[in-house]
């Protein structure tokens, strides 16, 4: 962490007079320019050590973000990671406006020792080669521009490549799609059930596994913050020299998926199109003595990691943690209508109007106004009061006593839930699979069997 804020000062101070002044096209002659680029024709950036076959590669994404990968001998043997920008836009900005420190016209080519080479990919799919020569001097380094001009720069650019170079600037979270826009989250312990499964619809979280049900916010929002806490601690950049065996991997303790729905407009059409960008991790076992720090697999393997377990050691996968404390699914303002059966009589049905709520009978005709209170008391219960336990099982001595079922403004059904009691008077309101029990909270007089409507 301390040497990426290092190279990112770095790279700043060398970067903040171009950031005043954006570079234009080289002109013929310019004194003391040795290379001038649009950075927004800037494509890729190729770093290796002169005579190596290694090297770190910068591109620029579609979207106009920045990857990373390493290649050898030409060939990619990491997959491309996402880098972090202003990293790379500092760099980018500083190597499209070489100046020749010494304050001469660059035109003079010197013999140089090169340790670094330095390519340029622009739009057009030209190049540019930039050679640094193997020693400083005085804060200062010789550089070779395309075998045409030579001249001197600050060493603080060459050290921003070399130490410990582009391979630093990857983004160190694991799952960097985790965060507000985050669609669909899963996390499970493979072979010990089905794990937890969140997905969030028009804002709210509801749970999928291991049964469906409303999901309690605050317990979804605390599970991307965890997952979006893990930090990677060390790229394995040569995943072949480290055995399956050693990562666990084969057989992972945990593995996490995220996926985010991005709604783009066609151009072509103008119909809205909907992708799904994924990330998965899988979890294998130790990679240091303290157990703190594990292997994991990003992305179905492409990428090889040892990160920091600590931020998830003591998340759930119990899917009880994660249900909503509120029994309807459905806020109270969206409620247009209610129906309420209790056994042996006959059903209530209970309309809402502007400023009144109207009882209907059994065709659908307004009978009368019906009293704000006892309604308000059973709205407040379903969609505010918060339980205090919840089951998948039903409670022992429990026993439904009524249902009700929720409307939207047009007649639409939304949702139905039970009600019921225990032995020692405790309201249970069943919605689903769960059963929630409201330890306190009096029974709203709508839903007593002894005929207060």
């Amino acid at each position: 962490m301390v040497i990426s804020l290092l190279l990112v000062l770095a790279l700043s101070i060398v970067g903040i007079a171009l950031l005043v002044t954006p570079p234009t096209p080289a002109t013929a002659g310019e004194a003391g320019t040795l290379l001038r680029l649009d950075p927004s024709q800037v494509r890729s950036i190729r770093v290796a050590p002169a005579g190596s076959d290694r090297a770190t590669t910068i591109t620029r994404t579609d979207a106009g973000g920045w990857t990373i990968h390493i290649e050898d001998n030409g060939a990619r043997i990491t997959a491309p990671w996402p880098a972090q920008p202003t990293s790379v836009r500092a760099i980018v900005r500083t190597l499209s406006d070489l100046r020749d420190a010494t304050g001469d016209d660059g035109g003079k080519l010197q013999t140089i020792d090169p340790a670094l080479v330095v390519t340029i990919t622009l739009a057009r799919g030209s190049e540019h080669t930039i050679r640094f020569d193997a020693a400083a001097l005085g804060g200062r380094r010789l550089i070779e521009v395309d075998a045409l001009r030579t001249g001197e720069i600050d060493d603080d650019v060459f050290r921003a490549l070399t130490s410990p170079g582009p391979a630093s600037w990857r983004v160190r979270s694991p799952l960097a799609s985790v965060g507000e826009r985050t669609s669909r989250v899963s996390i499970r312990a493979p072979g010990q059930g089905p794990g937890v499964e969140l997905a969030r619809l028009d804002g709210r979280w509801f749970l999928r596994q291991p049964i469906q049900s409303r999901a309690d916010d605050n317990a979804a929002t605390a599970l991307l913050q965890s997952l979006a806490s893990l930090t990677i601690e060390r790229f394995i950049d040569d995943p072949a020299t480290i055995a399956e065996s050693e990562t666990g991997l084969a057989t992972p303790r945990l593995t996490c998926r995220v996926e985010e729905d991005r709604r783009t407009i066609d151009p072509a059409d103008g119909q809205v199109r909907t992708s799904t960008r994924s990330q998965t991790l899988s979890i294998g076992g130790p990679a240091d003595l303290s157990g703190r720090l594990v292997y994991a697999g990003v992305n179905d393997g492409q990428a090889l990691v040892i990160i920091n377990i600590e931020p998830i050691e003591s998340v759930s996968l119990d899917g009880e943690a994660y249900l909503s404390p509120v029994a309807a699914q459905t806020i109270s303002q969206n409620i247009g209508a209610i129906a309420v059966r209790i056994a042996g009589q006959p059903e209530a049905r209970y309309e809402r109007g502007i400023d009144q709520w109207r009882l209907l009978d059994a065709t659908g005709a307004t009978i009368g106004d019906a009293p704000a209170g006892p309604i308000t008391a059973l709205v407040t219960a379903l969609t505010d009061s918060p339980a205090t336990g919840m089951t998948i099982e039903a409670p022992d001595s429990y026993r439904p006593i009524a249902s009700m079922t929720l409307f939207d403004f047009r007649g639409g059904p939304l949702e139905t839930i039970e009600a019921g009691r225990l032995d020692d008077g405790q309201l249970v309101l069943r919605s689903g699979q769960v059963f929630r029990t409201y330890e306190g909270l009096e029974t709203p007089g709508l839903l007593d069997p002894s005929g207060r409507r």
